[in-house]
């Protein structure tokens, strides 16, 4: 059994060398959001193209008060202004001002009396202020964000502004989910007598989905070694990715590993020393001279939500961006923490704010079974193998979930 950092290293580099020469596609920048950029985002002006003012008020020749009033300046004006002395222009926020602007004086400051604008008594007036020049933003062929980028919502602005209506973009993954077990039922059904509902394929599908993966099939497998062995090649021929949920265990039907052994699939990681979620497989399938990697969830509701944001979520990062990111930040323990194995655990828990510290808080329950405890915690608190105890007042580290 291997620690937590040493599968999660070979799990990166596996999934790396699998997935370096993802197909791309274009999309439109409205599509675009959560994709990765196959291309740097370069913008073709210089942003903003030409000296504006960032403030309504009055564009000034010098600084000697008062300024006659010559004219007015729009947002869209594209003429040429000249000012002379003593003269002003009234402009508003964006509007281009004439190239021998001295400085923009913003309009609380300053009193209009007969067609002259004054200035204030408890006003002073600085050179070059209040102006944002040309390329002050950005500079013509300038990389504003570079490839491997995920898109967010912030980033969209700059993407138009560089003129940028298609996007060149990583292709998402087809994604194949499969949760085992004769118990399991569809979850609009009723359970009845031994039956549970397959609550794990659609909390797997919705973490797939956020991370811009292509789901293409979720199905529930009955514990039978054909059913299943039939299932994994048929997804293999199409699916990049094939995720697995329960049977893996020691039980008489965690059949999982039995079915990709006989399929001649070459095991990289079998258990890893954490809590919750020590059932852990990793597998590589060659079928056809095709590579599919199959990432094997425990069938603990829990257990498989934790596994697949500590594990799944940072290698497909670091595979598809070549980024370490995940979200993650330091809190203060509310309270004192224990443990009496040498496992590493992911507590759920909350950090809160108080007093302009984020603490950090226990979610009551550690069943693996417990949704509702994860299903009221935004963290997971990392307890290291090597400790027993975090004290009252101790940093711990978190996951964002």
């Amino acid at each position: 059994m291997i620690s937590y950092f040493e599968a999660l290293e070979i799990l990166k580099t596996s999934l790396s060398e699998i997935f370096q020469d993802c197909k791309t596609e274009s999309v439109l920048i409205e599509d675009s959001l959560g994709r990765v950029l196959a291309e740097d985002i370069i913008s073709d002006i210089d942003q903003p193209s030409f000296d504006t003012s960032a403030m309504d008020g009055i564009a000034v020749f010098s600084m000697e008060s008062p300024w006659k009033l010559v004219g007015e300046i729009r947002a869209g004006d594209s003429k040429e202004y000249i000012l002379s002395s003593n003269e002003c222009f009234s402009v508003m926020t964006g509007t281009r001002i004439p190239e021998n602007t001295f400085s923009v004086i913003p309009i609380e400051e300053i009193i209009l009396k007969e067609g002259f604008y004054y200035l204030k008594t408890d006003s002073q007036i600085k050179p070059k202020v209040n102006i944002r020049f040309q390329g002050e933003d950005l500079k013509k062929s300038e990389i504003t964000i570079p490839k491997f980028s995920i898109i967010n919502s912030s980033m969209i602005s700059t993407i138009a502004t560089c003129g940028y209506s298609n996007l060149l973009v990583k292709k998402k993954l087809n994604v194949s989910i499969f949760a085992t077990g004769d118990e399991l039922i569809i979850i609009d059904k009723i359970p009845v007598n031994s039956e549970v509902r397959a609550s794990n394929l659609y909390s797997l599908s919705i973490l797939a989905k956020e991370r811009n993966l292509e789901v293409i099939r979720k199905r529930i497998l009955i514990d039978e070694k054909d059913s299943i062995k039939k299932a994994i090649l048929e997804a293999s021929l199409d699916s990049d990715l094939i995720l697995t949920t329960g049977g893996i265990s020691m039980g008489k039907f965690d059949l999982i590993p039995e079915v990709l052994n006989e399929l001649g699939a070459k095991t990289l990681i079998n258990k890893t020393n954490i809590k919750p979620g020590k059932p852990f497989l990793y597998n590589i399938l060659i079928k056809n001279n095709k590579i599919t990697p199959i990432v094997s969830f425990p069938g603990n509701p829990v257990s498989s939500f934790v596994t697949f944001v500590v594990y799944l979520i940072p290698s497909l990062n670091y595979a598809i961006t070549g980024t370490k990111f995940q979200k993650k930040i330091f809190a203060t323990t509310s309270e004192t923490l224990r443990k009496k194995d040498s496992k590493l655990h992911f507590l759920r828990g909350n950090i809160f704010l108080e007093s302009e510290i984020n603490y950090f808080k226990k979610t009551k329950g550690d069943s693996s079974a417990d949704m509702n405890g994860l299903g009221n915690s935004n963290v997971l608190g990392i307890f290291p193998e090597s400790k027993n105890l975090i004290e009252i007042g101790e940093k711990i580290e978190c996951i964002l979930l």
